[in-house]
């Protein structure tokens, strides 16, 4: 016996529309959230070490992060169909990303993470209405409504998190984070003096100022005595110069009151907001072309299957 079954073209796309504008795939959705989780944590962590003290290699490692946890926002609203299944993902990678500072909770941090997520949130919402507008999907032109306000996001938390991190310290850095600073400032005292080191002793730096010029020690002492008037210091003059500066900041930085403290970190915190979010415009078209690039294989690899709505829309599929 044969069996005849007749599918109209009515049906077809009446199927196609209902499997559309639904998740197919938990796994891959869970997926998804555990490598955002993943990356916006190890972003974060190595941000805490920068401020601890942490040196080049973790600040490009948070870079690396920061760029990787964009990509997985971008195309957490391209595959994910439920607005309220998207912020609930965001919402626990915004967790991960706090987990670093919770014993640093302040105010200010628990402002900027509330922040960051409606951001992030924002974006994503922002690109699924576009989708929803376009015929085609085009990531570059999708990127548009989406990156510019993750990285809003970020940039909030990283100024956030700096004035929690150092509010708890006083405004004082460690005094290794300072010598981390010093061959920068290094190198640029060397323009003026070019035999001159922050690591001499300020008897040697003295004698380097004055030209090569023994001075008595009468003469030394007079002129440690008027620059630790200046700078309201009492020091040795065989100590180095690195040494005494860093006693002198921090001797200046225990003595503002509370309320100065709090403005200075939050000037500190909205120069440091501009800084980054700057540094994000250029990375935002790398962003993307990874984004591009991660969305190509994925469809390749059958991750998701690209499919036509009743409007010869472009719609995209977990399979």
């Amino acid at each position: 016996m044969r069996h005849m079954s007749c599918v109209t073209l009515s049906d077809l796309l009446s199927s196609t529309r209902n499997e559309a504008e639904v998740d197919v795939s938990a796994m891959k959705i869970n997926g998804l959230t555990i490598a955002g989780a993943i990356l916006a944590f190890a972003f974060s962590y190595c941000l805490y070490s920068v401020f601890g003290g942490g040196g080049a290699a973790l600040a490009i490692t948070a870079l690396i992060s920061a760029i990787m946890f964009l990509a997985i926002i971008f195309l957490q609203a391209i595959f994910i169909k439920d607005t309220g299944r998207m912020g609930i993902m965001l919402f626990l990678e915004t967790v991960a990303m706090f987990l670093p500072f919770i014993f640093y909770v302040s105010s200010f941090i628990l402002v900027g993470v509330a922040i960051t997520y409606l951001m992030m949130l924002w974006g994503g919402v922002s690109g699924k209405s576009e989708m929803q507008q376009a015929m085609k999907i085009k990531i570059f032109r999708l990127g548009k409504f989406i990156l510019p306000k993750a990285i809003t996001a970020i940039s909030i938390f990283v100024a956030a998190s700096y004035i929690s991190f150092f509010q708890d310290q006083n405004l004082v850095i460690s005094r290794e984070t300072f010598m981390k600073i010093v061959p920068t400032v290094d190198a640029v005292a060397k323009f003026v003096y070019p035999n001159l080191s922050l690591e001499d002793s300020f008897e040697s730096a003295l004698t380097e100022i004055s030209g090569g010029e023994n001075l008595n020690k009468e003469q030394i002492e007079a002129s440690r005595d008027r620059f630790g008037r200046l700078i309201k210091l009492d020091f040795d003059a065989k100590e180095s110069l690195v040494n005494i500066i860093y006693d002198a900041y921090k001797n200046y930085a225990m003595a503002i009151p509370s309320g100065q403290k709090i403005l200075i970190l939050v000037a500190l915190g909205f120069a440091l907001f501009i800084t980054v979010r700057s540094v994000g415009a250029p990375i935002y078209w790398l962003v993307a072309l990874i984004t591009a690039f991660i969305y190509e294989i994925l469809l390749a690899l059958g991750f998701a299957a690209v499919v036509l709505e009743t409007r010869s829309k472009e719609i995209v599929l977990l399979k």
